[in-house]
């Protein structure tokens, strides 16, 4: 399945690192529209939470962009959520939290969420890293990506790259390779695919898998 885009994520948090859900902290969350992107979407957004420990460390203090500020939560036991509002839908690929002095506290068990109504959510991401001593950050990549070259035996390049599931046919997405035949595309799943490459009349479509998605 394609990203897509949402205005709303959330964490839906339901362990830290020390194993249990009483206290959450995030010094800072990060979102990425790509992989290899620099740009935080997360500045400028709005950010809220289900609990937090003082009006000081609330959860706009995750993504105001200062190492020396925090979001915590109160010490009630149960699942949390923390929740960003960009200004507008954005595809995101990737998330960099990172810990606050209290590494225990870290959000270690969590599924990551979109909506663009705030109210029907879309699990994207299921993250369980179970407990582990002294975290400092970690990333999450949502996205991988296969892509490649398409051209015909004239050496232009084919009409159309359609990815199939391997295992059920079933269409995925498609694209149009560049002038070189050059395609990539972007996906949130790692099964392997079917690739099926699109001539103009007169040519015989040609497939190749099945092809292993790489994480990006």
């Amino acid at each position: 399945m394609e990203i897509l885009p949402f205005k709303y994520y959330r964490l839906y948090i339901t362990k830290n690192a020390n194993g249990n859900n009483g206290y959450f902290s995030m010094n800072t969350f990060s979102m990425y529209e790509a992989n290899e992107s620099t740009t935080d979407l997360c500045i400028g957004a709005t950010a809220t939470a289900s609990s937090e420990i003082n009006s000081t460390n609330n959860a706009p203090k995750a993504i105001d962009n200062n190492a020396s500020t925090y979001w915590e939560t109160a010490s009630t036991s149960g699942d949390k959520w923390f929740k960003v509002e960009l200004p507008t839908a954005r595809k995101v690929r990737k998330l960099i939290i990172t810990a606050t002095t209290y590494q225990g506290e870290m959000p270690s068990a969590f599924i990551f969420q979109g909506s663009n109504d705030n109210v029907n959510w879309v699990n994207l991401k299921t993250v369980n890293k179970g407990t582990f001593s002294s975290p400092t950050s970690y990333t999450e990549l949502l996205s991988t990506v296969v892509g490649g070259k398409s051209v015909l035996d004239s050496g232009d390049p084919s009409l159309k790259v359609i990815l199939f599931n391997w295992q059920t046919m079933q269409y995925i997405i498609h694209t149009t390779p560049n002038a070189s035949g050059d395609w990539f595309i972007y996906l949130n799943d790692t099964s392997d695919v079917l690739i099926t490459h699109i001539g103009p009349a007169g040519y015989q479509p040609i497939s190749d898998g099945p092809v292993t998605p790489m994480v990006y």
